[in-house]
């Protein structure tokens, strides 16, 4: 003897529930699922397919798990967590939405992964975001990163600009406020200009294997070159990596094997060294101040005598 339960409204299938487990809510489709729901309304925002109510002061969870050989709480794999808590009106930082793995470390730890607050913040291996973007380690992007003018009123803004170090990024401000130990710089000055050598170059970007969602760098310019630049003094230069290039100008890229078998590609460096890889404009224009100010005082000095050689006359 069967023991389906059936629920019906006017004839028409609304629930099916088998003895296998099997839960099927206003939907006809045949296929192996353990629960599906299907909709058609076109409500409010409001209006939901499915709530998760806890009764409690407390959020809801929906758990994705397999049987994975793991020792994980639900089935026999680690699993995966949507947590939704919502909040009393007026109180949007306190609403969270997390996804959780439970082996997040990989040693049977557990963390937040993603978390998005009512407030429109969002959080990456941040579980209490700040901004409406925070990311707890390193970010890597294989394009630009923009800055929008910020702006008050109607024509006063700026730019936030930013300089590379090593391998850090730093926030151009020159304000006091940010600043210790202000001492007189001139270390560099009319002696290191005149050893640099400025060149005109042309980029040897070709246009059809340079990436489709890149702007093309300018066909050429003028400058100087990192590495003689470096030779003359290492402030006129910032470090990077000791990247290969190929005849195109562009960093080389080979395949390897993650720590998780996988196979993805990183850039192919020539040593472990770090290596001259840009000029520091801001080295230049304190080297050429120094330039003008070491000639003003020449200057001054040969006009003393000059004036004192006119007096004596």
């Amino acid at each position: 003897m069967s023991k389906d339960i059936v629920y019906q409204s006017k004839g028409a299938l609304v629930a099916f529930l088998e003895e296998t487990g099997f839960l099927q809510i206003n939907d006809n489709r045949n296929v192996e699922i353990t629960a599906s729901i299907r909709g058609s309304h076109a409500g409010s925002a409001n209006d939901a397919n499915l709530v998760i109510h806890n009764d409690a002061d407390a959020g809801g969870r929906i758990t994705f798990t397999n049987t994975a050989d793991t020792s994980g709480p639900y089935g026999n794999s680690w699993d995966w967590t949507i947590y939704g808590d919502s909040a009393a009106e007026a109180s949007p930082a306190a609403a969270d939405l997390h996804f959780f793995y439970g082996d997040a470390d990989g040693d049977g730890t557990g963390a937040n992964i993603l978390t998005i607050q009512g407030d429109k913040k969002v959080g990456i291996n941040d579980s209490s975001p700040s901004y409406p973007l925070d990311v707890n380690g390193n970010i890597r992007t294989t394009g630009y990163v923009y800055q929008e003018v910020l702006s008050w009123g109607s024509s006063l803004g700026y730019y936030t600009q930013y300089y590379v170090a090593g391998n850090s990024l730093y926030q151009i401000t020159s304000t006091r406020k940010v600043k210790g130990n202000i001492k007189t710089y001139d270390e560099l000055g009319l002696p290191e200009v005149l050893k640099l050598r400025t060149v005109s170059y042309i980029h040897k970007t070709n246009p059809s294997t340079w990436p489709e969602d890149m702007p093309l760098p300018p066909t050429g310019g003028i400058g100087f070159i990192a590495e003689e630049a470096y030779d003359v003094h290492p402030k006129f230069t910032t470090m990077g990596p000791d990247y290969d290039y190929d005849e195109n100008g562009q960093r080389k890229k080979e395949e390897y094997i993650n720590e998780d078998g996988k196979t993805e590609k990183r850039y192919v460096l020539l040593s472990d060294e770090i290596v001259p890889d840009a000029t520091d404009d801001r080295s230049f224009i304190i080297a050429l101040v120094n330039s003008v100010k070491e000639l003003k005082a020449e200057n001054d000095s040969l006009l003393a005598r000059v004036e004192a050689l006119e007096n004596k006359g």
